[in-house]
């Protein structure tokens, strides 16, 4: 084998892999699955715990029971939940926060970190603050908010547009 020859089936071996790397890079198999309230009128297997509308293209306006174990992480401070199309984060100082849980980069899902007591992006490292501010591009606008209402006697947490 000549050198040229090799140094040629070197380089396509090393495109293919870094290749592969980009394109299993733009995925996330960390991903959690979102929970979705039950359709209207109800249905067997629904989601325990809320009530209401967490899906995109509708307007936001649910509720959920804290003391259900699907919602129950939400009782402590610095945990975040996927809800449909929005992610709710208890932070750090107690205060809830709701907002639309896709990047304005991508539309990849953004993870709340509690270390860090914001929002990121597992794509392109995107950072949100905790009013859905863009504080570390390439997302180019800021996450949509939505209005949080805790009810202590309850413990629910209601989410509306």
């Amino acid at each position: 084998m000549e050198r040229k020859e090799f140094l040629n089936m070197v380089g396509i071996s090393v495109g293919a892999i870094v290749l592969q790397h980009c394109i299993s890079g733009c995925s996330s198999k960390s991903d959690p699955t979102p929970i979705v309230p039950p359709p209207a009128g109800g249905g067997g297997g629904a989601v325990t715990g809320i009530t209401g509308n967490a899906d995109a293209g509708k307007a936001i306006d649910f509720v959920l029971d804290l003391n259900d174990k699907n919602f129950s992480i939400l009782k402590d401070n610095g945990k975040g939940k996927i809800v449909g199309s929005v992610i709710v984060a208890r932070a750090k100082n107690g205060t809830f926060v709701a907002l639309s849980n896709a990047c304005t980069h991508q539309q990849t899902q953004v993870e709340y970190r509690e270390a860090n007591d914001d929002f990121f992006c597992p794509n392109h490292s995107s950072t949100f603050d905790l009013t859905g501010k863009v504080t570390k591009s390439p997302a180019p606008t800021n996450l949509k908010a939505y209005k949080t209402t805790f009810d202590s006697v309850k413990n629910t947490l209601t989410v509306k547009e």
